[in-house]
């Protein structure tokens, strides 16, 4: 039968040469080593995210700006439309009023007009009367003198 170890327990260890922490030493390198590689796999990760990230950020700015820029330029251009309309029809309206005002001078032009020639042809008629009273005076005067006589 022989000996079964089943349980072996080192308590101290000690050695001249330091080949156990030689050997220690270049496995504590190449885990340094792939660490920091590691590290720099992950900082260049975080990197390429956050520049992802901010040109994600700039796109939906540029587009928002993009999106503002031509909702203003429509409404200047609706706003410009309306004063054209709005001009449009202040124009009309003042023709309308000028049209009016001048409908109604003439109107009172022609009553005036018609008004002077009826005076005028009333004076005429006075004018005629008076003349044709002056000219009967006048006979009957002439021949009364020449009755007289």
């Amino acid at each position: 039968m022989g000996l079964k170890v089943i349980s072996f327990n080192v308590q101290n260890f000690q050695e001249d040469k330091q080949v156990i922490e030689n050997l220690g030493a270049e496995n504590i390198s190449k885990i340094s080593k792939e660490a920091s590689i590691a590290r720099a796999e992950a900082d260049k990760e975080i990197e390429i995210a956050k520049a992802n990230a901010n040109k994600e950020a700039m796109d939906i700015k540029l587009k928002t700006e993009q999106d503002i820029a031509e909702k203003e330029n429509a409404l200047a251009i609706k706003k410009a439309e309306l004063k054209v309309k709005a001009d449009t029809e202040k124009a009309k309206a003042d023709v309308t009023y000028e049209l009016e005002k001048e409908r109604e001078l003439r109107k009172r032009l022609e009553l005036e007009l018609e008004i002077l020639k009826k005076k005028e042809a009333v004076e005429k008629e006075l004018y005629t009367q008076n003349y044709v009273k002056k000219l009967n005076t006048l006979r009957s005067t002439s021949s009364k003198k020449k009755d007289t006589l």
